[in-house]
């Protein structure tokens, strides 16, 4: 479980990423806290850099409402509805990114290089 202290060791882009994803209509209401970023051995990430694809193996077999790429500024570069699995980010440019996976009974955070 990801605690206050490791939130907080974000640098300071990630941390203000995080207090945007928390303020944005994009999600579905739910109570804010921050323990909903629990770190979640369900979904694994690779490869990490990545160059054209990213894949995530979802373990548990969750059902993902959505997935934002998002740069260090905040702004949600894409969002991936249907194909949760493989994320083309062939078009997206070189640089440091955030994967917000949202499901139904949680949000999940990953980090990530885009080459």
């Amino acid at each position: 479980m990801v605690t206050r202290q490791t939130i907080l060791t974000y640098t300071q882009p990630h941390q203000q990423v995080l207090n945007k994803l928390l303020k944005t209509n994009q999600q579905p209401a739910a109570a804010l806290s921050l323990n909903i970023f629990e770190e979640n051995l369900s979904f694994t990430v690779y490869p990490n850099p990545a160059d054209d694809v990213i894949y995530i193996q979802n373990v548990n077999n969750a059902t993902v409402n959505f997935i934002h790429l998002i740069d260090s500024s905040g702004k949600i570069i894409k969002t991936y509805k249907d194909n949760t699995e493989q994320l083309d980010v062939s078009s997206v440019s070189s640089g440091n990114y955030l994967l917000f996976i949202q499901t139904p009974k949680q949000k999940v955070v990953k980090k990530m290089i885009i080459k």
